[in-house]
C-alpha cells in the first residue's frame, strides 16, 4: 500500500518535464493528483502596459 501524501511533505517528481525536481504539496486533489510548489511553471508573454514595466508572467 502507497503512503499517503498529505499538504506540506517534501515529494520528487518521477516522470515528466520536471523529473527529479524536488517540491512542497500545496494542495492535493480528490482525483489522486498534487499540486506542487515550483514545478510545471509556465512563462506566459504580455503586452507591456506604460504602467508597468513586466511582459513576462509566471504560471503554476
Amino acid at each position: 500500500m502507497a503512503a499517503k501524501i498529505r499538504r506540506d511533505d517534501e515529494v520528487i517528481v518521477l516522470t515528466g518535464k520536471d523529473k527529479g525536481k524536488r517540491g512542497k504539496v500545496k494542495n492535493v486533489l480528490s482525483s489522486g493528483k498534487v499540486i506542487v510548489e515550483g514545478i510545471n511553471l509556465v512563462k506566459k508573454h504580455q503586452k507591456p502596459v506604460p504602467a508597468l514595466s513586466l511582459s513576462l508572467i509566471h504560471l503554476s
